[in-house]
């Protein structure tokens, strides 16, 4: 009775935080997971990715929001290190030699790898990375601080894990969010924000 469809056709269970902090489980159909795919893709391609780049994708210990990602890549066609250590030495070596040219992490890896980079004494523009790709949105400040740590170019993105994290929405050129208006229906009342999902 948790589900608008039976429990059969619910191929995919995870769960997140809901109100005052109480688990609230998420299922995905065959179907859902494809749009998941197709949007996470609309992201990386609004982000430069094509098929030709490399794609590191690290939330140190395989964070749920990862498999969008590496959804998104595969409709992309990119080539995705699918290896996920928290540790950052790993991290830095796999950005070494195996010349990502897409870091996809969250702000907190990404500060700490950049601190890592410095500390090592390693030029980034050694490095392949062109994007790096932020899980949660940053000031600006602490955006162009990892931008010159990485030598490359910064964007965020913005999800919720009970509807789309990523994918519910793509940032463009000028750091401002764009929600999926084909795939969700946002509106403000009583001064909330509610988000309807059309085609999940």
């Amino acid at each position: 009775g948790l589900f608008a469809c039976p429990l059969r056709e619910v191929i995919r269970l995870h769960t997140t935080l809901g109100p005052e902090g109480r688990p609230l489980v998420i299922g995905h159909t065959r179907n859902d997971l494809t749009q998941w795919g197709r949007l996470v893709a609309r992201q990386l391609v609004a982000s430069g990715v094509t098929a030709n780049d490399i794609i590191q994708v690290c939330f140190g210990g395989g964070a749920y929001g990862s498999a969008g990602y590496l959804f998104g890549a595969a409709v992309v066609e990119a080539s995705v290190i699918a290896e996920d250590p928290a540790h950052a030495d790993y991290q830095i070596a796999m950005l070494q030699n195996y010349r990502p040219t897409v870091l996809i992490t969250t702000p907190t890896i990404a500060h700490d790898l950049a601190q890592g980079i410095e500390q090592r004494r390693l030029d980034p523009q050694s490095l392949q990375l062109r994007t790096v790709l932020l899980s949660r949105p940053v000031d600006t400040a602490a955006r162009t601080q990892l931008a010159a740590g990485f030598s490359a170019r910064v964007q965020c993105n913005f999800g919720l894990g009970e509807i789309l994290d990523p994918g519910l929405c793509v940032e463009c050129e000028a750091e401002r969010f764009h929600v999926h208006e084909d795939q969700f229906l946002a509106e403000v009342q009583d001064g909330e924000l509610v988000l309807t999902t059309l085609c999940r």
